[in-house]
């Protein structure tokens, strides 16, 4: 679960983990926080084995887990669910750059 395939990948991961995750950490409390972080992970693991087992050959067992996304993943979506009507301040892109507030479900 502490694997990540590239820098960019770890740097993404952070980068989510920065802006949602002090938000939900401060709704669960560190330790349920921690709890949901570690659980989300492993459940992405167990997620991506059994599907590599059930639909893969036995090359494919053998290609190790990235799972850092799972529990992150796991992050978003219990920032979906504590935070549904929050505001994400963001960059965007368009020829020319706006920084606005968006509703936090078109981010995630």
């Amino acid at each position: 679960m502490f694997l990540h395939a590239s820098w960019l990948h770890i740097l993404g991961n952070m980068l989510f983990l920065w802006i949602f995750g002090n938000n939900v950490e401060d709704a669960l409390g560190r330790t349920r926080f921690l709890v949901w972080y570690l659980a989300a992970g492993l459940a992405a693991f167990a997620a991506q084995t059994a599907v590599t087992l059930a639909a893969g050959g036995p090359n494919d067992a053998s290609i190790p887990n990235v799972g850092a996304s799972g529990a992150i993943a796991g992050v978003l979506g219990a920032y979906f669910l504590l935070l549904p009507r929050a505001r994400v301040l963001t960059l965007i892109i368009l020829g020319i750059v706006f920084i606005r507030e968006i509703p936090a479900i078109w981010f995630l």
